[in-house]
């Protein structure tokens, strides 16, 4: 390995690392400013829970029924009717994440906002 690759490397790492905690601090800074997750159908607020709050909630979309559990900061959607199931298989979205639950043939989707 001769110098230039070692000073590409270790440019490649000082990034990284940059990168990484900036993503970090993003993700905690955005933590403590959410509170609630909305949920969403037919592109209509329908509810809304806080995050901290343990609950156990249903909804109906445009396929039937599904579920959602708020734990520990946590919540997921479970025991979906519908065909591909591909909603529950995101699994536990922390608080301050930026993923959304979406369940395409109920015309649902979850996501946390920080316009609380």
């Amino acid at each position: 390995m001769t110098k230039k690759d070692l000073k590409f490397i270790a440019a490649l790492l000082l990034v990284s690392v940059v990168l990484f905690i900036g993503y970090q601090w993003f993700i905690h800074g955005r933590a403590d400013q959410i509170e609630k997750a909305f949920v969403y159908h037919n592109n209509k607020l329908v509810m809304e829970f806080k995050i901290d709050e343990d609950a156990d909630y249903e909804l109906t979309g445009d396929y039937g029924k599904m579920h959602i559990e708020v734990k520990d900061g946590k919540y997921r959607v479970y025991d979906v009717e519908c065909p591909n199931h591909d909603c529950e298989r995101v699994g536990w979205v922390a608080k301050g994440s930026t993923t959304t639950i979406l369940c395409v043939p109920n015309d649902v989707f979850i996501r946390q906002d920080a316009k609380n």
